[in-house]
């Protein structure tokens, strides 16, 4: 069985200085390096303040740093079961090791996508505009493995 749920989150992204980025861990976020003078912090829906706050904090010496809150620009799905590593063969060719927490970026269902393992589970993010397709791409690529969309979640819930 596979199942997907959309889950709520906030998304503060920071471009920086590299140094100023790696001094960077907000309490209980998970970071994302893009790219060297790129992350993507994510925590809970409603933490969007406590990132920017920390954020600007770490920040304040790079004059160039730009600070985003971009929650509202990203939809997340997050994918389970048992079937979970089936489905991540159907919708890209990235090579994602379920179990083991990290993560990457690239190619899912032929959109740019950014990917964060958490244990059992896969977070899909991609651009707002691109939810819905996300969702018929999963639901239509996955159809034979029994796929069940669960209630949606907060982000760190198990």
């Amino acid at each position: 069985m596979l199942e997907y749920s959309a889950t709520q989150v906030s998304v503060v992204q920071v471009f920086a200085e590299a140094a100023a980025l790696d001094a960077l861990a907000p309490a209980g976020a998970t970071r994302c390096r893009v790219a060297p003078d790129e992350a993507m912090f994510v925590r809970e829906a409603g933490a969007g303040a406590a990132l920017l706050r920390d954020a600007h904090a770490v920040t304040a010496g790079d004059a160039d740093a730009l600070i985003v809150d971009g929650t509202d620009g990203w939809a997340v799905w997050t994918l389970s079961g048992d079937r979970l590593p089936d489905a991540l063969e159907r919708l890209s060719n990235l090579e994602i090791d379920v179990g083991v927490d990290g993560f990457t970026q690239g190619d899912v269902a032929h959109i740019p996508a950014r990917i964060v393992v958490d244990h059992d589970r896969v977070h899909l993010f991609v651009a707002a505009m691109w939810e819905a397709y996300m969702r018929e791409r999963i639901l239509s690529r996955c159809a034979d493995f029994g796929v069940t969309r669960t209630a949606e979640r907060a982000w760190g819930s198990r």
